[in-house]
């Protein structure tokens, strides 16, 4: 007993003393050991035992201090233990499920049977020894876990093994991202698969950055046959995949003739497909509203059409399926669609089907294009995806199973910022003046300006004092300009004011840096080197037109020389004119789609600085 504890006080000497060599790093927690054991125990039932030892060095550790379970309807919770020691391996305290706060695993939800069990572990003195061990039994089969060994900035993994256990050789897939192949194993009937990663190197976050693959060793995994809620199904394709969607789906189409009347009537009156299709669109954003609904199997199941129609409100599968049934009413056929959401999820792939899927839209096949329609919107013009569901796969139902199809990619022409400024600048250095900016495209989204038609006017005027970071404003008077109706919409702000401080003044001289009303500042390129590809994503336009009227009696004297820049990433112009007492500054900038390799980093880092540098330019005037 003596020597076993000599040995625990040994090691605990010997990770405190890499912790100390790891926090010199910047780290803020340390995986001295992680073991994940995920065992298929049949076709729909499954664990999941996790057994992890970490050091949290200091008060920035936010991924292994914190013990986030999720359970439901088909997840269960059946053991937690949680202790922690200082360094010496005395232990200061232990947890249990019953110290842990048990909260929602939906916020947005107002019914959903999603819990989470949330344990964050706070300690005064760092660094500590935290030892956890949990497991979760799991009902429903549809989901199998994804293995991400690194759950954070600034985290370091001496060791982490994830183990895949099929004793009944009930079948599995898997897709490795950056990681070696896993060990074999016969194991009962099936097999064991082992994956192994040591003395990983922490990751920091990094602007365009691609897919976790690109940096994280990465394992998902995915079921061959499955069930869930008592509905069974076959993932090894696609089109297996979209029946067992389907199937959920069937009978649900139930609305009454009297249910039909108004849309029916409303679109006999229409010519043009694309006509009777916004007019659908429009009669469900007036008609209902989005309300997230989670329980059991319509988790992923749709209301029926009847009723969403009677109770005028629905999750976006629900929403979703009404508005296919509205459109088939009217004789438009149409696809009930799923899709992966967010402006930054990591992208389905088409060679492994998986149940990632976290949305649901529609999709409109018209004469050579495609119309697709956000139903969980009630503001959105017909068409428009957004950074939301833009450029991306996503699968079409049908009877005869699921179908891979892209939605629209929205190109740099498409989403532009147009500026134009009209300056009257004063011999104070303040300046009188009128700011015209118009958004389309997924410009539109810009610092969250599409949310502002839901805002009051006190709401409304705030956010444009605190977008303007072109100076000390002083506003006197704004206009909100309607969002139009176009697939790529338009909208846009006009502002008037007194920005205070628009020139320095010293010695007879005015110094002021005019490209200002639009820049690139908030892109943070400080890496000395990259680790992933660059993946630029959303492409834009920002174009400024901006006239400043000279205070009386002023010239200019320090010139601003015109800069123009073209490369595989983008261009930038800029060029000043004096018309009579006046100066027209021209700029323009754009950032192009694309994926690029590490080895770009110095030459796409050299163009965002000389474009930073160039919106930074000085003009000097003064007093004759």
């Amino acid at each position: 007993m003596k020597y076993w504890l000599i040995g625990i006080l040994f090691t605990c000497c010997w990770y405190f003393s890499v912790a100390q060599k790891i926090e010199f790093e910047g780290l803020n927690e340390y995986m001295i050991s992680d073991v994940r054991h995920f065992t298929i125990l049949n076709a729909k039932e499954s664990r999941m035992e996790r057994k992890y030892q970490a050091m949290i060095l200091n008060e920035y550790a936010e991924n292994l201090n914190k013990i986030v379970l999720y359970y439901s309807k088909f997840s269960k919770i059946v053991s937690l233990k949680v202790s922690v020691s200082g360094v010496d391996g005395k232990v200061i305290k232990c947890y249990s499920l019953k110290d842990c706060r048990d909260m929602t695993g939906d916020w947005s939800a107002v019914a959903s049977e999603s819990r989470v069990k949330y344990l964050d572990i706070v300690q005064s003195h760092y660094p500590y020894i935290l030892n956890v061990e949990y497991r979760v039994d799991d009902k429903g089969s549809m989901f199998y876990p994804t293995w991400v060994p690194v759950g954070d900035e600034k985290q370091g993994i001496k060791s982490s093994t994830f183990i895949v256990s099929d004793p009944q050789n009930v079948g599995f897939r898997y897709r490795n991202g950056n990681v070696a192949e896993p060990k074999y194993e016969p194991e009962g009937t099936g097999s064991r698969y082992t994956w192994e990663v040591h003395d990983v190197r922490p990751v920091v976050s990094e602007p365009f950055a691609g897919k976790l693959e690109d940096v994280l060793p990465v394992v998902y995994l995915a079921p061959v046959n499955f069930e869930m809620g008592g509905y069974k199904g076959n993932m090894e394709s696609w089109e297996n995949y979209g029946k067992w969607i389907y199937q959920l789906c069937s009978g649900r189409d139930d609305l009454k003739p009297e249910q039909l009347a108004e849309i029916k009537k409303e679109c006999d009156t229409l010519s043009s497909v694309r006509d009777k299709v916004r007019a659908v669109y429009r009669y469900v954003q007036k008609n209902t509203r989005y309300v997230s609904v989670q329980l059991g199997i319509g988790g992923w199941q749709p209301f029926a059409a009847s009723h969403v129609h009677q109770n005028k409100f629905g999750d976006c599968k629900a929403l979703a399926f009404y508005t296919c049934a509205l459109l088939k009413a009217v004789g438009i056929p149409s696809f009930y669609t799923l899709i992966r959401a967010g402006s930054h999820v990591d992208e389905i792939p088409e060679d492994f089907p998986t149940a990632r899927f976290n949305h649901v839209i529609v999709t409109v096949p018209v004469e050579r294009d495609t119309i697709w329609l956000e139903c969980t919107s009630q503001t959105s013009p017909m068409g428009y995806m957004g950074t939301f569901t833009s450029d991306r796969n996503c699968l079409l139902i049908g009877e005869n199973g699921g179908r891979l199809m892209r939605t629209r990619k929205y190109g740099e022409a498409d989403n532009l910022q147009k500026t134009e400024v009209d300056v009257r600048l004063h011999s104070s250095g303040d300046a009188d003046f009128e700011l015209k900016r118009v958004f389309t495209g997924l410009e539109i989204e810009n610092g969250g300006f599409l949310d502002l038609s839901r805002q009051s006017e006190s709401d409304k005027r705030k956010w444009i004092q605190d977008h303007a970071d072109y100076g000390n404003l002083e506003l006197a008077d704004y206009r909100i300009q309607p969002l139009s109706g176009d697939e790529v919409p338009r909208t846009g702000y006009d502002v008037k004011g007194v920005l205070r401080g628009f020139a320095s003044a010293s010695t007879g001289r005015l110094f002021l840096t005019p490209c200002r009303f639009s820049h690139i500042f908030d892109i943070k390129l400080t890496a000395k080197e990259r680790m992933s590809p660059i993946v630029i994503r959303y492409p834009y336009v920002q174009e400024d037109s901006i006239l400043i009227s000279l205070p009386e009696g002023y010239r200019v004297e320090g010139r601003i020389f015109p800069v123009s820049l073209t490369t595989s990433y983008g261009a930038y112009n800029m060029e000043v004119r004096e018309e009579g007492g006046k100066l027209r500054i021209k700029r323009s900038f754009c950032l192009k789609a694309g994926t690029f390799p590490k080895t770009d980093y110095d030459k796409f880092k050299d163009f965002i600085t000389k474009v930073q540098l160039a919106d930074r330019s000085r003009l000097v005037l003064v007093k004759n």
